[in-house]
């Protein structure tokens, strides 16, 4: 077996035991539920950013802009040493420059064909935040006759997630895991406006996070292989 086979069997053991981790806690717990409880106004059946629309469109509007220029700048300094072949950064930083242009593009499209395949609904559609459609827990949705919701995991996180990549390529060791979960920490809040509109559960978050993860680090033991 080849140190990249061993690498890929280890990253893929470490994130399935995460997912079930994850699932264990959703499934076992009202977690979800309590996290978004503390952002719902009973009196005004509202969300606290939903009552506050303006403010909260503004702050997930103009923080995925930002993040997009943020990938956009990444792109151009990667198509700039495709097209023009001009060497003015070393060829090892530009290898990562690219993975992260990748990543970039990559996490984001596949966050979005499995929220678009979702059967989860947003909980300001649920019945006990004042929607249409009752709640069901993960694993039990499926035989729950819903319509599909399309709402989990959270494209919204997505514009954030692929940021996992800049420590994992440019960090190694006890640094790289340091700024690594702090990474997913920033991520994980600049994602948290969706909850304080009824637009997410944190669990869909967290499914955007470890989604991102596992392609950030199955595809970086391939493409920097030894």
């Amino acid at each position: 077996m080849s140190p990249t086979q061993r690498k890929l069997i280890v990253t893929f053991s470490i994130h399935s035991l995460l997912a079930v981790i994850l699932l264990i806690i959703i499934q076992l717990s009202d977690f979800d539920v309590w996290v978004s409880n503390q952002f719902f106004i009973p009196e005004s059946n509202q969300f606290l950013l939903q009552k506050y629309a303006n403010v909260g469109t503004h702050f997930h509007d103009l923080s995925k802009i930002f993040f997009i220029f943020i990938g956009m700048i990444f792109w151009y300094i990667s198509l700039t040493h495709f097209f023009k072949k001009e060497w003015f950064i070393k060829k090892s930083t530009l290898k990562k420059i690219n993975f992260i242009s990748i990543m970039s593009i990559l996490i984001p499209i596949i966050i979005l064909v499995i929220r678009d395949t979702s059967l989860s609904h947003c909980p300001r559609d649920l019945t006990i935040f004042g929607g249409y459609y009752e709640y069901f827990k993960l694993l039990n949705i499926g035989a729950s006759g819903l319509t599909p919701g399309h709402c989990n995991p959270s494209s919204h996180a997505a514009s954030f997630v692929w940021l996992l990549a800049v420590p994992w390529v440019f960090t190694s060791g006890v640094i790289r895991l340091r700024y690594y979960l702090l990474t997913l920490l920033f991520a994980i809040l600049m994602s948290s406006v969706q909850i304080s509109r009824g637009a997410h559960f944190l669990s869909h978050i967290l499914w955007s996070a470890w989604i991102a993860s596992l392609i950030i680090t199955l595809c970086y033991d391939i493409y920097f292989r030894e």
